[in-house]
């Protein structure tokens, strides 16, 4: 008898995601002439003699894939511009796939006297967008002698339709969407390409891409794409920018047509067609600028009453452009006496220079505030002290005679010695204070006019001659400006005893 089938191996239907993961290695074996796991995998025909009709056919299991998705909620620790960080709780869903099963059965031939069971080469016929089939043909030829002339060829030929359509249509769940990025920068740079997105530390290269979880792009044409809206951050603690990316997403197969254009995303008659998400990146500096004040020493030393500070800054920072201000203030008035204010490039030069008009002998404190891109500041200061080269002109009496007083020391009624005092402005005449100073302020000191001029202590305002001093004697008038410059001129003394 001819051989017969008496049971079909059926027709199957798979998703997309599910041929590619489960089965495609296995169609690829075949169409190289390797059948045994796409004949493990999506069943064969069995062969069975009449004496055992009425058989079951061998089962096999049919896995494939099914879509699915995961409520999940996340707080999360995130950054506000106005509030700094803060905790918001999200909600989204978590793409997986399904893994599903189903029991087949193989397909059945009987034959009595000898069979050959070929399966040809698969036919696969799929397109981009995951559409398609594929087709398995088996043949079964007989090995039965009708005569003693010949062999009598009976074949039979049996097709499998393993059909393949697209799965899953593209959602948020299916896709990588990059987080929310703070970025420690303090500048932003574009594009070279004039496509207005940012580049530099602030591209996806390092933001993080919006991309396919999955690796079965042969199921569906996926489009993605990406532009940047840019925000000076005015106002804050530490944000500079802030960028916001729109991530947008396209399955081609789904809206029927390729693009024209590179940014498809703007194309109105794709309004509507696509889904975005926004991702927010802030990029922010938290390091101040720093500054050190040169060729300024404590105390400066004018020749003349007045003196024109000609000083350095020197700036750090890892921003390109710093905003600076300086003021020189009166330490003891506290009013400002001098301003200035501009911006520096730190790619042209790291310093600036601080120039005042001439100021009056006396103490002052040189303020500097640098600022930069992301409102950070850096202050530096020094104090310093202008002294008046210019002297008080010392003016007194050239000459002055004293009469020792008698002192009786220890009270016993009898004389014991003699003295006689001198305080230091009875013997000024007409000093004149230095650089416009009042004269009423001068301060008088006396010494004996021993050895090199100096100016004496603060208390040295007397001075007292003895016995030992009659006679002439040179003294030394010092006049001391308010400012610290001083003089002295020379008194001759006569001290007389006149006690007998």
């Amino acid at each position: 008898n001819p051989p017969k089938i008496t049971h079909e191996l059926g027709d199957i239907t798979l998703t997309c995601s599910g041929y590619n993961a489960l089965y495609a290695e296995a169609v690829e074996s075949a169409l190289q002439g390797d059948f045994e796991a796409l004949q493990t995998k999506l069943g064969f025909f069995d062969k069975e003699r009449e004496t055992t009709y009425g058989s079951t056919p061998e089962s096999f299991i049919l896995y494939d894939l099914e879509c699915d998705s995961n409520l999940v909620i996340k707080d999360s620790l995130v950054y506000d511009p106005h509030f700094g960080y803060v905790w918001k709780s999200f909600e989204y869903y978590e793409f997986r796939y399904d893994t599903i099963q189903k029991i087949r059965r193989n397909g059945q031939v009987l034959d009595n006297c000898g069979l050959q069971c070929i399966e040809l080469m698969p036919w696969v016929n799929i397109d981009a967008c995951g559409n398609g089939y594929i087709k398995r043909t088996f043949k079964f030829i007989g090995e039965c002698f009708s005569d003693v002339n010949g062999h009598h060829g009976d074949t039979l030929t049996r097709s499998q339709m393993i059909y393949i359509y697209p799965d899953c249509p593209i959602s948020r769940s299916i896709f990588y969407l990059p987080k929310d990025t703070i970025l420690q920068a303090c500048n932003i740079e574009y594009a070279t390409n004039a496509s207005g997105q940012v580049g530099g530390e602030a591209s996806p290269e390092y933001t993080g891409r919006g991309q396919l979880l999955f690796d079965y792009e042969i199921c569906r044409q996926i489009g993605i794409g990406y532009y940047d809206k840019v925000f000076k951050i005015l106002g804050g603690d530490q944000g500079c920018y802030k960028i916001l990316r729109t991530w947008c997403f396209a399955d081609w197969c789904a809206m029927g047509d390729a693009p024209q254009q590179k940014e498809w995303w703007f194309d109105p008659k794709y309004e509507g067609r696509y889904f975005s998400y926004v991702q927010k990146i802030i990029v922010q500096d938290t390091m101040p600028p720093a500054c050190t004040i040169l060729d300024l020493p404590a105390v400066v030393e004018s020749s003349g009453c007045e003196y024109a500070i000609n000083a350095t800054v020197l700036v750090e920072d890892v921003c390109e452009e710093v905003q600076y201000a300086w003021k020189i203030q009166d330490t003891k008035t506290n009013s400002v006496v001098a301003t200035g204010n501009s911006h520096l490039d730190l790619s042209l030069t790291d310093q600036f220079a601080v120039a005042t008009p001439a100021l009056p002998s006396g103490t002052y404190v040189l303020k500097v505030l640098l600022t930069d891109h992301c409102q950070n500041e850096g202050i530096c200061e020094q104090k310093f002290e202008i002294v008046a080269g210019k002297k008080p002109a010392p003016i007194c009496l050239s000459s002055v005679t004293v009469e020792l007083n008698p002192w009786d020391t220890n009270g016993d009624g009898v004389i014991d010695t003699a003295i006689a005092s001198i305080q230091a402005k009875d013997l000024d005449v007409s000093s004149a204070a230095a650089c416009g100073s009042n004269d009423a302020d001068l301060i008088f000191l006396i010494d004996n006019g021993n050895g090199t001029a100096a100016l004496p202590e603060h208390d040295a305002t007397s001075i007292e001659f003895g016995c030992d001093d009659v006679g002439q004697n040179t003294v030394r008038l010092y006049v001391l400006d308010p400012n610290g410059s001083w003089d002295y001129c020379s008194v001759l003394v006569r001290v007389q005893n006149n006690m007998g």
